[in-house]
């Protein structure tokens, strides 16, 4: 008998600006899980090479990602007869559930958010209701998925957990950096929500792990899961006896503004005018 499937919820796959979770999905393959992944949408042409070592099989939501940014009404003008077919043939297999989790779309989540931003979390909710009923039915088909697991605790997390509503699969969620921290993407208590309804939560730092406990209110295990990195590659020299050791400075990633690479600088010059000698290393 085979494994349980693990399906793997994202916004978009395979993407090159989230090698980490690729690299993920290569290393659980490696050590014997089954994967499947679902997307919102395709990642750009452009691919990290580990794409081709990767085993899992993708599917996609049917959606017109041409309106992704459009006004609601286009949105759903364009999309709606797109997701009706899976949606009607959900509810005549999991009548209870389908329902139940509508409702819970459509008034449960209200309870997490403000009323003056109902409007706009509204139209986030019916979005995410439709694609999850889409994935949720493709999980039903495909027979052996055993959990489910969204990658960063904003929309891809929200879809995660109504799969779940409407499948009776469990899932978990991995929570990585402005998902965290920034209200409008969790407002009120929605992270609370997703955090107690979550199986477990992984995060990439103890500082997020920290700060996602606060939000913990009914003990669901929250694990620290450091991004693969050796960091031997990047030790400094082994000092001599009378040498004092030079404390190295590591800073790894994509060369763009929001991994803040030019305040690290910028604090490399503040430690020198003060008197610190340190090494800096960019990667």
């Amino acid at each position: 008998m085979h494994s349980p499937v693990v399906g793997y919820i994202m916004k978009g796959y395979p993407r090159l600006s989230e090698t980490f979770i690729l690299n993920e999905i290569h290393l659980l393959e490696k050590m014997g899980l089954r994967l499947h992944v679902y997307s919102v949408k395709k990642g750009s042409s452009r691919q990290h090479g580990i794409v081709q070592r990767i085993k899992a099989q993708a599917t996609y939501t049917p959606e017109d990602t041409s309106v992704m940014n459009a006004p609601f009404h286009v949105w759903l003008r364009n999309n709606l007869p797109r997701y009706a077919g899976s949606h009607l043939r959900l509810l005549v297999r999991r009548p209870k559930s389908y329902l139940q989790t509508l409702f819970y779309t459509l008034f449960g989540l209200s309870m997490s958010i403000s009323f003056a931003s109902w409007p706009y979390w509204k139209r986030a909710f019916i979005k995410d209701f439709l694609r999850a009923g889409y994935i949720a039915l493709q999980v039903l088909q495909h027979g052996h998925i055993g959990h489910l697991h969204g990658h960063f605790c904003h929309g891809s997390t929200t879809i995660t957990m109504l799969v779940s509503h409407m499948t009776g699969i469990p899932f978990s969620f991995t929570a990585h950096a402005k998902d965290i921290y920034l209200p409008r993407l969790n407002p009120r208590d929605l992270l609370s929500v997703k955090i107690e309804k979550a199986e477990f939560v992984a995060t990439c730092t103890e500082a997020n792990r920290a700060y996602l406990a606060q939000f913990n209110h009914t003990g669901t295990p929250i694990h620290t899961i450091y991004h693969g990195l050796d960091t031997r590659l990047f030790g400094s020299r082994m000092p001599s006896a009378n040498e004092p050791e030079t404390p190295l400075i590591l800073g790894v990633g994509r060369n763009v503004e929001k991994k803040g690479f030019t305040y690290l600088v910028r604090a490399c010059r503040l430690l020198e005018d003060r008197g610190f000698h340190f090494r800096c290393q960019i990667v």
